[in-house]
């Protein structure tokens, strides 16, 4: 039955939007056989699985997209931030850190006013100094030299140790190497003490 008949039949006329999408309707149908007829239900299966390959691959092309998007975002802030950064701070090369070391130590010539400060605690401390033992070596590593001194000092203990502390807290690059004490008797107020130093100064 056509829609002029079914309009007929119920005594009303067929709208021409309705016989458009009744022709529609069957033209889909005939074009569905005759596709199916075709390619059988293996091939409409194939169409399907390559309909679902296109929609992953059209996903997985969008993510990408917006990845990268986002990287060149990134991209951009960070070139940004590089381009207002502060200038990177000047690393010393060995050298100039050796120099630098270097300068914390004065120079050979100032050996003499070094054994005057000694003497110079020893007297506020109400101790004799004696003429000692010295001796100068090289370190050439470091390129510092090494003035040994020693020399034996007599005293109470008390002014023995202020000697000391006062000597290294004086001179930053005096070192005390050894010291060794020894008391006549258990009752002895005083004490004799060898004191061992090494003062470090530059070659030049």
């Amino acid at each position: 039955m056509t829609a002029a008949d079914l309009s007929a039949a119920t005594g009303g006329e067929a709208s021409p939007r309705s016989g458009l999408l009744a022709r529609g309707r069957h033209a889909a149908a005939d074009a569905w056989f005759d596709l199916r007829r075709m390619l059988g239900w293996s091939g409409l299966a194939g169409i399907a699985f390559l309909l679902a390959a296109f929609a992953v691959w059209f996903a997985w092309v969008r993510a990408s997209d917006e990845s990268l998007g986002r990287l060149r975002h990134d991209l951009r802030v960070l070139q940004e931030q590089a381009r207002h950064a502060p200038p990177v701070a000047h690393v010393a090369t060995a050298d100039e850190q050796l120099r630098t070391f270097l300068a914390h130590f004065p120079p050979r010539q100032q050996i003499g006013a070094a054994l005057d400060e000694f003497s110079r605690l020893a007297g506020q401390n109400q101790l004799a100094l004696p003429s000692g033992d010295y001796k100068l070596s090289e370190s050439k590593n470091l390129r510092l030299l090494r003035y040994e001194i020693h020399f034996p000092v007599r005293g109470s203990y008390a002014q023995v140790y202020s000697l000391i502390a006062a000597s290294l807290n004086a001179m930053p690059n005096l070192a005390l190497d050894e010291i060794a004490i020894k008391r006549d008797s258990r009752l002895a107020n005083e004490v004799e003490a060898q004191l061992r130093f090494s003062l470090y100064l530059r070659q030049d």
